[in-house]
């Protein structure tokens, strides 16, 4: 696949005097008085530099009012004015590398990395590096997180992606990665997944609905101690996604396009001398012939893929005082597919406000908008594109199989015309051009907090946030369609209707103390309520009066309604304590309790953890080329309630000779059901070597998941 990307800023490029000269110089080590090579000399606020050579020297062109800039890897940046001088020495001060970086783990609570028992790893890098226009933000990180495979549907743009950190937990249950984006759980369902040879056209998941222009950082828990806090939603680890936010300043407008184009760039090997034979399917009792060779089209295949085109827009505005910051942006995603007819259309609305009218009391509000629409995705499974057009004969031009309809002269309909005599497969540009599935999602997402000092030493914080996202899908499938297996006559349509909606309350007490000159405490006592709906809703005509007149009114028998849903409720407590003791070992200690709907009475299930962290080049003299040095462990159990309805046997109705019948479900229930549970034990090392020039982070974890949940169906 190739990519193309082009980006368009607005820059601000100053104009020079006359004054300006050459002026040079040399670099050194403040500390070892060695020159340096390589050290980025730059005039501040433009783009003209260069760097020193293997002498520490440098030439640059520069006026009287300028500032030089100079900067390097592992020390500190210097800023000096030119004024008159021709001539500089300049001494760079090496920087302690320290892994005290602060990065946001469970709950939105900030730590530094140096003091976590777990392992953690911050996405580096700008989110321009970040995205890769898939329009996913889960598959754009493939390859940049180690220990997690990242795989995507073949659905085109928009499709969901699965993100299974340290493998496979849980047999019939959920794998996947928690996504929480500012401390507030995202739903990220995938609805319509195909399995097997049963085909679907699988719907998309939550995460496209993420923007990557809003997104400010990304730090992934890689193991259920990292995530203890977050429960049972968080047993397969958590990625957490921080979002962009005013900063105090002059109103400022970001205004950033980009395209990219897809193409294909390897298809399975064709074999290009026979054709299709008689009929185009197997005969059956008779000897193995290929026959005598055919002239073949070897690009058909190719050619039935198009060459797809991505435009991405987005505009922001920031600014504010020292009391009240903004934040506000636009973007419009337009991707195509390279199967015809598929397209992804997403408008993305984002506003933020944080203010702080009292030294105390910080609060923060945010509202965020989505509106996404999806044509003809490719179906998945055995049926369907893009598998019709792999199967299509090598003796048939790409004209031919553009013809795959004709009209009835009867009734003016077009009527399926292909290769083959197959009741399986359709001609591929029918199945494009005739067949059509669309989908809408409105998605509305709620956040709002308040976060008191209540003492220099003890704070609290109060979160509400609302989810909520409304789907609709219709599908319309011409008369003679046969790729589908349950076309009737005059056609079939459907239109689904799906809402989901999740209500978080959190309240959580923060503290931190300094007991004596070598202890200190980190704590957080909390506890949150959480309550999740869904319902859908299908209508189903399969047969029409009126021949490829989709409407539900069309219907020739009673339009099919199926209705699903659920209710599921969670309330927990849950506290963290860290002890510290000289700034280089700490011991973490976490317990949670769940109740959730989902269970027996009483409902709960508790769940602890324990992580011991230390900074071994602080405790011990170390060489110079050590910058840094921590080992790490912990042990943690989490827990995994089950989905909802299974502690009672659930009935549906089924049609039938116009009274419908009541059936039982295939699920038997279980009254006495027990939550799964995973243990985990993670021990680790985090090096720094040559001021941090390169690095060593390794992880030895084990898992074991038991109460497995499996579904056995009853004869």
């Amino acid at each position: 696949m190739f990519l193309i990307s082009t980006c368009f800023l607005f820059l601000s490029i100053p104009t020079y005097s006359q004054g300006a000269s050459i002026r040079q110089g040399t670099v050194t080590d403040k500390v070892t008085k060695e020159t340096l090579p390589g050290v980025q000399v730059i005039v501040k606020g433009t783009f003209k530099g260069g760097v020193s050579d293997m002498d520490g020297t440098f030439k640059i062109e520069a006026n009287n009012d300028d500032y030089l800039v100079f900067s390097m890897l592992g020390y500190e940046s210097k800023e000096i004015p030119v004024a008159n001088k021709t001539s500089f020495t300049v001494e760079l001060i090496p920087t302690t590398y320290d892994l005290g970086e602060v990065v946001v783990t469970a709950l939105g609570i900030e730590r530094k990395t140096r003091t976590l028992s777990y392992s953690t790893q911050q996405i580096e890098g700008s989110i321009g590096e970040i995205k890769d226009n898939s329009s996913n933000i889960l598959s754009s990180l493939s390859g940049k997180i180690s220990g997690a495979v990242i795989t995507t549907a073949a659905t085109g743009p928009g499709a969901a992606a699965r993100v299974v950190l340290r493998g496979n937990r849980s047999i019939s249950g959920n794998n996947t990665a928690l996504i929480v984006i500012d401390g507030v759980p995202y739903d990220n369902t995938s609805y319509g997944q195909a399995t097997g040879t049963m085909y679907n056209y699988g719907g998309g998941d939550g995460a496209v609905n993420i923007n990557p222009d809003d997104v400010a950082s990304i730090n992934v828990l890689k193991g259920p101690s990292a995530a203890a806090l977050y429960g049972s939603r968080a047993a397969n680890g958590a990625i957490i996604i921080t979002t962009k936010q005013g900063k105090e300043g002059r109103l400022k407008i970001d205004f950033n396009s980009g395209m990219s184009v897809d193409k294909p760039n390897l298809l399975i090997n064709f074999q290009n001398t026979y054709g299709r034979g008689n009929g185009g399917v197997a005969a059956q009792g008779i000897g193995e012939s290929w026959g005598a060779a055919a002239q073949t089209y070897s690009t058909n295949v190719k050619d039935f893929f198009e060459t797809a085109y991505s435009f991405n827009n987005t505009v922001s505005l920031y600014g504010g005082t020292d009391m009240m910051q903004g934040f506000a942006s636009y973007t419009n995603n337009s991707v195509e597919g390279m199967i015809p007819g598929n397209k992804l259309e997403r408008n993305t609305m984002n506003l933020r406000i944080n203010t702080q009218f009292h030294s105390r009391l910080t609060t923060d509000a945010k509202i965020t908008y989505v509106n996404q629409k999806v044509k003809n995705r490719p179906r998945l499974g055995d049926a369907g594109t893009p598998i019709e057009a792999y199967i299509m004969p090598r003796d048939m031009s790409e004209q031919e199989l553009k013809e795959y309809e004709t009209i009835n002269p009867n009734n003016g309909q077009p009527v399926r015309k292909y290769w083959t005599t197959s009741s399986i497969y359709d001609n591929p540009y029918w199945s494009t051009n005739r067949t059509s599935v669309n989908e809408e999602r409105n998605r509305v997402t709620l956040l709002g907090s308040a976060k008191y000092q209540l003492l220099d030493w003890l704070s609290i914080l109060g979160r509400v946030s609302y989810d909520r996202y409304d789907d609709k899908t219709d599908g319309s499938f011409y008369d003679g369609t046969v790729s589908l297996g349950d076309v009737k006559a005059g056609g079939k349509y459907y239109e689904t209707n799906s809402q989901y909606w999740e209500r978080n309350f959190d309240l959580l007490l923060s503290g931190e103390n300094t007991i004596t000159e070598y202890i200190s405490l980190n704590y957080n006592l909390g506890t949150s309520f959480l309550k999740r709906k869904y319902a859908t809703v299908t209508n189903m005509a399969n047969g029409l009066s009126i021949p490829n007149k989709f409407s539900l009114t069309a219907a020739t028998t009673p339009a099919f309604q199926d209705v699903g849903g659920y209710t599921r409720a969670l309330n927990s407590v849950y506290g963290n304590l860290q002890i510290g003791f000289k700034s280089y070992l700490f011991v973490d200690v976490t317990g949670r309790n769940d109740w959730s709907s989902t269970l027996p009475s009483p409902h709960k299930y508790f769940y602890p953890s324990v992580g011991l962290s230390a900074i071994i080049s602080d405790m011990l003299d170390m060489p110079s080329w050590i910058s840094f040095g921590k080992i790490r462990a912990s042990y943690t159990q989490v827990g995994n309630d089950p989905d909802p309805y299974l502690l009672e046997q659930r009935f549906q109705f089924a049609l039938g000779a116009g009274q419908g019948f009541i059936s039982r479900n295939q699920i038997k229930s279980i009254q006495d059901l027990k939550p799964e549970k995973t243990k985990s034990y993670e021990v680790g090392l985090d090096w720094r070597f040559l001021n941090g020039r390169l690095g060593l982070d390794a992880t030895l974890y084990k898992s074991n998941t038991i109460n497995q949940l499996l579904y056995v169906g009853l004869p």
